[in-house]
């Protein structure tokens, strides 16, 4: 390919990538939050995912407690098109779980992910926990 052609092309993409993320800027994650992971379980329609459905629908948080930190996993219902992120709220001696979905983009189509989050307790507090779900409805 001509060199001349090439540099006005890759600009273009660089441009192109630099535009798509303006505007789409996250709130901070909470000071209290040292991390989280996301795992696709399944589908709602997956025969072996219908466990991962009820625990979706429900209330239900798994809660580990070791020294200074907490290990807490919920199951989300959310957009398998958009992406979405781990949060945490505090209220008095509550934390409430957040799965909020950050893009615009939206599909029919929607997963069951396994969110895990490690939560900073340095005070060795008895946190009542509650999830929220953001995607719009229950499987």
């Amino acid at each position: 390919m001509n060199r001349r052609f090439s540099i006005p092309i890759l600009f273009s993409f660089i441009i192109l990538g630099f535009g798509c993320n303006q505007g789409k800027q996250h709130r901070p994650k909470h000071p209290k939050l040292l991390g989280a992971q996301s795992v696709y379980v399944g589908e709602p329609m997956d025969p072996e995912a219908a466990k991962y459905v009820q625990l979706a629908n429900s209330d239900n948080v798994k809660i580990e407690k070791r020294e200074h930190y907490m290990i807490v996993t919920a199951w989300y219902i959310a957009n398998a098109c958009g992406k979405s992120i781990p949060d945490l709220n505090f209220k008095n001696d509550t934390i409430n779980l957040t799965y909020n979905e950050t893009s615009e983009e939206l599909c029919m189509s929607v997963s069951i992910e396994e969110i895990t989050y490690f939560v900073d307790n340095r005070d060795d507090k008895n946190w009542k926990i509650i999830k929220t779900n953001s995607y719009p409805f229950s499987w």
